[in-house]
């Protein structure tokens, strides 16, 4: 945010790339679904389950997509805080 806010267009756009799978990955399935299903794995709150109509992530696929998004996100987070 602070690359944009000093109007360096081209270290903003480097850094908002570097959450884009993330940021993706949010609206995999619908709204909150993913965001619990992550937030859950990253041992933030204690369940995954959601409200009726909504059902949790049972599908491999989207389970197995935003655990790579959450390895990569903390790969990237470890780096940015070794370079603190």
């Amino acid at each position: 945010m602070t690359n944009l806010l000093n109007n360096d267009i081209n270290l903003a756009q480097l850094e908002y790339y570097k959450y884009h799978n993330f940021i993706k990955a949010l609206f995999i399935d619908t709204n909150p679904v993913p965001v619990k299903f992550i937030l859950f794995k990253l041992n933030m709150i204690k369940t995954d389950n959601v409200r009726l109509p909504l059902i949790k992530i049972y599908d491999d696929k989207i389970s197995d997509k935003l655990l790579e998004v959450i390895n990569n996100l903390e790969l990237h987070m470890e780096h940015l805080m070794l370079n603190v």
